[in-house]
């Protein structure tokens, strides 16, 4: 996860990457991926403007197995 925060005279702008880990990943982990990233979030005052780039649970491929979950009524065959 990386964290990068802007300021002007206007407004302060937050963004965060992260990238998933996928569905295979050990249930611990993904859940620790979560709340780190859910710890940034909150740290974001409301005033603040939040932009959130991610890839959540992409893989490298052209396997298809989990599509129906992730993505599932914007899925196209």
């Amino acid at each position: 996860m990386m964290e990068v925060r802007f300021a002007s005279l206007q407004s302060k702008l937050t963004m965060i990457e992260a990238s998933a880990l996928t569905n295979e990943a050990n249930n611990s982990k993904k859940d620790c991926f979560y709340y780190n990233l859910n710890d940034l979030v909150n740290y974001v005052a409301e005033h603040e403007i939040l932009n959130i780039c991610s890839d959540l649970n992409a893989k490298v491929g052209n396997s298809y197995r989990y599509a129906p979950e992730v993505i599932k009524w914007f899925w196209h065959h």
